[in-house]
């Protein structure tokens, strides 16, 4: 599905070449952040907004990370093993990927869309692509 995207990007080839299965991650904080940080900025409060926007960006990261560290968890447990994560704008993996994520999610994130510049909105989305395989492998290092 995210050809020709996926075939484009030699290092995500690399990573995923000797995978039986590719999971989509995908996590949103929703916009009510990115709305509450631009009405401090309205509000001639900046640092509070830049405040709000960087604590938006770590919670996303960290939820991210925990949906990771879930599936990697879930896999080793029926003996598979998982490459890293892998996002759009990444390497050579092209940012205009983000509309095979789009279209994929669909209704789960509500409020998911895609700017004309390709960035995902609301800001504090993150998607990534995993490989699963139960063959063993051998993942160059990026």
């Amino acid at each position: 599905r995210f050809e020709p995207h996926g075939r484009a990007s030699a290092a995500l080839q690399a990573v995923l070449g000797s995978c039986d299965q590719v999971d989509l991650l995908a996590v949103s904080l929703g916009d009510a952040l990115e709305q509450r940080a631009q009405s401090y900025l309205e509000k001639k409060r900046p640092f509070e907004g830049f405040l709000l926007d960087r604590m938006g960006s770590f919670l996303a990261e960290a939820a991210m990370q925990r949906l990771d560290r879930q599936l990697t968890k879930g896999c080793l447990a029926c003996g598979a093993r998982t490459t890293r994560r892998f996002s759009p704008g990444y390497r050579d993996f092209g940012l205009d990927a983000q509309k095979v994520f789009v279209g994929l999610i669909g209704d789960r994130l509500p409020g998911l869309r895609l700017a004309d510049n390709g960035q995902l909105q609301p800001e504090k989305t993150i998607t990534a692509i995993k490989g699963v395989t139960t063959r063993v492998m051998s993942e160059p290092s990026l």
